[in-house]
């Protein structure tokens, strides 16, 4: 169920500071089982931006007993860029923080659909307001038609008739 969730598991040691990651852990950052695995080598594969978010979020866990959640980026020992969510817990044992335990979860698919949906509310937004101006637009320009019909069967001077089949012509290519 982890790799079909996309999702590991890991836990540091604070007293040895020992990491360990399951299977899918490894899968997720591209190496093998034998990677010669350590917390400052884990904190590489983020941004230098995340690594440093990371690094505080996991000293204010061993120090204070706090948990958290994070949505990182990560490259991959293959250079893959993954969008991940991370989550610690802190295991207190005799009133002690002894062990960090997390998952993490790979959620670049499903970040890109959030962000192809995200685009298309914005582009129904945008065609919703074009809508509603073309409406207002239109509204305005049946308003001119009209007062222009009743100018033109009202005045007879043949220049001012002109003007008058001139805003008749162009209201209605605009509308």
């Amino acid at each position: 169920t982890g790799q079909l969730a996309k999702v590991g598991g890991w836990e540091l040691e604070l007293d040895t500071n020992k990491l360990i990651w399951t299977d899918y852990t490894y899968k997720l950052h591209e190496v093998d089982k034998d990677f010669d695995l350590s917390l400052n080598k884990a904190i590489h594969f983020y941004s230098q931006e995340d690594q440093e978010v990371l690094l505080q979020k996991i000293e204010d866990a061993k120090n204070n007993g706090k948990p958290y959640e994070l949505k990182l980026s990560l490259t991959t020992a293959k250079g893959n860029e993954k969008i991940v969510q991370t989550q610690c817990t802190p295991l207190i044992e005799n009133s002690r923080i002894i062990k960090l335990r997390g998952t993490i979860q790979d959620i670049t698919e499903f970040q890109a659909m959030q962000n192809q949906i995200s685009q298309i509310e914005k582009m129904d937004a945008i065609s919703h307001l074009a809508s509603g101006i073309a409406h207002d637009f239109n509204n305005q320009l049946a308003g001119i038609l009209g007062y222009a019909s009743l100018l033109k069967n009202e005045i007879q001077s043949p220049k001012n008739q002109d003007y008058i089949e001139k805003i008749l012509t162009s209201t209605f290519r605009a509308k």
